[in-house]
């Protein structure tokens, strides 16, 4: 038996077509055998996660490494380079935005940035007493500073010294960590907003599990993938959070 009938008529209000456009935008491909008959992903890698849904999902999850992975790499993060477009020409203005140069939505604008390792060691450092995570991204840099033969960095010298010989210990987290599913839950409403832009779509359905609505389209396609969280209860939770889930957050990790 298929794991999922596909629909092509794409029309608005088709809730199997909002199923089979949410699997999509997870990284399976409805029409591929591997996929219907749950198999080893092919060549074309369409039986698995997209790489971003899958680090939202590693992040949420105990030890939560991969939480740690993307704390290390926005830590001690500075402007490289930095340009705005004036529709005629593309100005320079890496020196005005280091100095504290605010750029707007109005502009257009290419930034990249670059790390600096103390920086980074100085920001993690702060936590790493209290905060597993930083715990673990500090763990991070000084193995990788260690491993390629670069001083360990000053700000997290002593600690270094302190995990090396034992005396400094993990922060125990009691329970879940506070903030574990921010990145995947920020995903799911994201999905459930494309969902209600392409099929028209209500956002939740008086029904509760058996109704039709968006909620309900990203419920089906998570349980149909064997992702939690697959009920309709958990994602219009999530949903019902959506302003604080999708607001900016450039500390965000």
């Amino acid at each position: 038996m298929k794991r999922f009938e596909p629909c092509d008529c794409w029309e608005p209000g088709c809730f199997r077509c909002a199923v089979g456009f949410a699997i999509l935008r997870l990284g399976f491909s409805i029409d591929c055998n591997c996929f219907a008959n749950r198999g080893t992903p092919c060549r074309n890698s369409c039986n698995r996660l997209y790489l971003d849904w899958a680090s939202a999902f590693a992040r949420a999850s105990p030890p939560y490494l991969e939480w740690a992975r993307r704390r290390l790499a926005r830590s001690g993060l500075v402007v490289n380079q930095a340009f705005v477009f004036n529709g005629h020409e593309q100005l320079d203005v890496s020196e005005e935005v280091r100095e504290g140069r605010r750029l707007t939505e109005e502009e257009s604008f290419f930034v990249s940035l670059r790390q600096i390792e103390d920086a980074a060691a100085k920001e993690l450092s702060v936590e790493v007493e209290q905060d597993p995570v930083s715990f673990d991204a500090a763990k991070l840099l000084v193995a990788s500073a260690i491993k390629e033969g670069r001083p360990v960095p000053a700000p997290l010298r002593a600690w270094a010294y302190g995990l090396i010989t034992g005396e400094t210990v993990r922060p125990v987290a009691k329970g879940k960590l506070l903030g574990a599913t921010d990145a995947r839950d920020r995903m799911i409403c994201m999905l459930v907003q494309e969902l209600l832009d392409a099929f028209s779509l209500k956002p939740t359905s008086g029904e509760r599990e058996a109704g039709t609505s968006a909620c309900n389209a990203v419920a089906k396609a998570f349980a149909l993938v064997g992702l939690a969280p697959s009920s309709y209860e958990a994602v219009i939770g999530i949903w019902g959070k959506r302003k604080k889930h999708m607001q900016f957050d450039s500390r965000a990790d």
